[in-house]
């Protein structure tokens, strides 16, 4: 048996994986934000 059987559910997989991406991504950019906030404040 395949793990990945149709299209819809590799869309859902890439989905997902796009979905946690963007929200790592997120993060980084709010952690670099406060780092540039502390920097300039010091």
């Amino acid at each position: 048996k395949q793990l990945l059987e149709t299209p819809v559910e590799v869309i859902s997989v890439v989905s997902v994986l796009e979905f946690v991406i963007a929200i790592q991504l997120e993060k980084e950019n709010q952690l670099k934000e406060q780092a540039i906030r502390q920097f300039f404040k010091s």
